[in-house]
């Protein structure tokens, strides 16, 4: 796998596990390589080798070209997340509660997409959907949004609106 070359402050880990690759004779890439291990260091995301030993060193795995971010989970009491899923497939924003600036973001994301007419649903300790809920709250451990049927309705209103009538016309 190729390290993406990006400078430190443009990287963007996902909630997925990632494994970072590079050739160890190759500075550049190791150099790169290392500002992933430090980003992920920077989130307290886990990582492991190839052996998957934890590791908390990049030295501990500077020599063999490999390690792995390990994936959020919600064991954390204080991680929480906003899902959303459409027909792209399923998006997963995470934040801490106890963070005054992530909830404030997460916050925001939950107002834009009610307004734009998606329903939100508090997640159940089962994973199955829960009840709808109309107001954000930041201890909820998983909010889940789903493109309502106000947002088809305005997608079908919007072709309506460029469809051309043809008057009716009879034979003879």
């Amino acid at each position: 796998m190729s390290v993406a070359k990006r400078k430190y402050v443009e990287i963007e880990l996902n909630a997925q596990a990632m494994e970072i690759a590079w050739n160890p004779n190759n500075k550049k890439e190791e150099s790169e390589s290392k500002v992933w291990f430090q980003k992920a260091q920077a989130e307290l995301r886990n990582m492991i080798d190839q052996d998957g030993k934890e590791v908390a060193h990049f030295i501990d795995v500077k020599n063999t070209g490999m390690f792995v971010i390990k994936e959020i989970s919600l064991t954390d009491e204080d991680k929480t997340a906003i899902r959303i899923l459409n027909e792209e497939g399923d998006e997963t924003r995470y934040w801490k509660a106890s963070d005054p600036d992530q909830v404030k973001e997460a916050e925001k994301i939950f107002t834009e997409y009610l307004v734009k007419g998606w329903k939100a649903y508090a997640v159940k300790a089962d994973g199955s959907k829960g009840r709808r809920i109309r107001k954000f709250d930041a201890t909820k451990e998983e909010i889940v949004f789903h493109e309502g049927a106000a947002m088809k309705l305005k997608e079908f209103a919007k072709t309506f609106k460029k469809t051309e009538m043809i008057p009716a016309t009879r034979p003879g």
